[in-house]
């Protein structure tokens, strides 16, 4: 009878847990890098990529527990950048998302991109190349994130991407997309737009089955309009129209959903980044003279991660190295609940990649992958969830994490050490060399993963000569150097 009475007190415990998890759903041998997710019914299928393979493993929210073991689904080149984007489910229990690959090495070398649609049904998978292109590492970073899958029917989705155009004198953006049903090679292919956006500006361009045309694109980037707004009545024959004069400017989509026929919600950042994440709501989205209304900022620092669901609103995730952050908003632009901490990490332990998603009876998903040393990466994936309108509690971080990159050193000049310091906006790898006048490689300060955060290394040169010293530093898209005058 008393171990009756202790079950039923660690099930009522359990039930008052505002979050279920975190549940671990693989731990690896080598380093996680990008991480996406989607969900079924009570369904999660987690995707990532690990070295150069693409690992898929599926994972039963309602009993806590993985289906199966993991599989890898693909094995791509190992270049430096491989990413995935939007992991869509599908209605026939397959799933499919984007992934590309960057061969260039650095900012002034180019290199091949390749970008192809990924789907997997059970155990069977299918990898088709939709887009190859020779591109600048520092150009690609707009277009190589405006990737968009939007399901259309139960197996037909469309892909939406933005490729570079460009020569010596100007650059521009193309708008391309391709139909895939149940079968591996796309069902249409097409130019949908050639658009004139500052490379500085181009992002994501988000779609929608609108509802008097077939699909409707959104992109930003234009020097002379807040929106660029392409949309076709057939699977071809694509028109744009634009919406200027918006203040602030919006620099970076993040998402978009329908919350009536006539009106939806735009998630956004004014800046060149996911920065200070706002809302938007937009009037008549389906036709050409669509309004655009401010809503306001959400609450977070930086968007890791978004989902919208028609039913209930949008999820906004913000990833720390500490703890991840979530924001809910319903559609009508309000928030749910305050900003909170879906889960915080212990020890030394690190969180890297996260993802966002929402079912469809209301449990706000996250996955993600964490590490407990920094200098090898994360090995391991994480799930926890929370219901859609369940209060959690804010954070107690007292050092909040970097928004945007900086690279500084200091004293300079210098006559014995000089310290570098950057801040991380997110995790990943880092690169931190040091290279004399003439462009020779003189030493190596940082190499591999970092943590979000500030961080500081000494570089103390003493056998080098006295002279001009180069710093430069590379993490993600950014790319700096600076100057370091040595005086023995």
């Amino acid at each position: 009878m008393k171990g009756m009475l202790w079950l039923l007190v660690l099930c009522a415990i359990a039930q008052a847990q505002p979050v279920f998890g975190p549940y671990g759903v693989y731990e690896s041998a080598s380093r996680i890098g990008d991480l996406e997710a989607c969900v079924r019914g009570d369904t999660l299928d987690a995707v990532w990529i690990s070295d150069a393979q693409v690992v898929w493993q599926r994972f039963n929210l309602a009993a806590a527990a993985p289906l199966g073991d993991p599989r890898i689904v693909d094995t791509l080149h190992n270049w430096p950048q491989l990413e995935l984007h939007d992991l869509t489910a599908r209605d026939d229990s397959s799933w499919c998302c984007v992934v590309y690959e960057d061969e260039a090495e650095n900012s002034s070398q180019n290199g091949m991109n390749l970008t192809s649609f990924l789907s997997g049904h059970d155990t069977e998978f299918t990898h088709t190349r939709i887009d190859s292109s020779a591109s600048g590492y520092e150009l690609g970073q707009g277009v190589r994130s405006g990737f968009s899958i939007e399901r259309l029917s139960d197996t037909l989705v469309s892909v939406v991407w933005l490729g570079e155009s460009w020569d010596p004198h100007w650059f521009g953006t193309n708008m391309h997309c391709a139909t895939f049903g149940s079968g591996a090679e796309p069902l249409m292919r097409e130019l949908m737009s050639h658009l004139s956006l500052a490379w500085d500006l181009a992002g994501r361009a988000l779609t929608w089955r609108a509802t008097d045309v077939y699909l409707r694109a959104v992109v930003s980037g234009s020097s002379y309009a807040a929106l660029s707004s392409c949309y076709t009545i057939s699977e071809s024959d694509w028109n744009c129209d634009f919406n200027a004069g918006f203040d602030p400017v919006v620099r970076s989509l993040i998402d978009f959903g329908h919350t009536s026929s006539n009106s939806g919600l735009l998630l956004y950042s004014a800046e060149n980044s996911y920065i200070s994440p706002r809302l938007l709501r937009l009037d008549n989205p389906d036709s050409s003279n669509f309004l655009l209304d401010s809503i306001g900022p959400i609450g977070l620092g930086y968007a890791t991660s978004s989902c919208f669901h028609r039913n209930f609103g949008i999820a906004v995730l913000e990833a720390n190295p500490g703890y991840l952050m979530i924001a809910r908003v319903d559609t009508t632009g309000q928030p749910v609940q305050p900003v909170g901490v879906l889960y915080e990490t212990s020890g030394s332990n690190l969180i890297a990649n996260a993802d966002i998603t929402i079912t469809d009876d209301g449990k706000v998903v996250c996955v993600w992958s964490e590490s407990n040393d920094a200098s090898e990466g994360p090995r391991v994936v994480k799930t926890a969830w929370v219901a859609w309108d369940e209060f959690v509690s804010a954070p107690e971080q007292t050092q909040p994490t970097p928004q945007d990159f900086s690279f500084s050193a200091f004293p300079n000049p210098f006559n014995s050490s000089v310290t570098i310091a950057f801040d991380l906006p997110r995790s990943g790898d880092v690169e931190l060399n040091i290279f004399d006048l003439n462009g020779r490689l003189v030493e190596t300060l940082r190499d591999g993963f970092t943590s979000a955060g500030a961080h500081t290394v000494n570089w103390s040169p003493a056998s080098a000569a006295s002279g001009v010293y180069f710093a430069r530093l590379g993490a993600e898209d950014f790319q700096t150097t600076r100057k370091l005058l040595y005086l023995k």
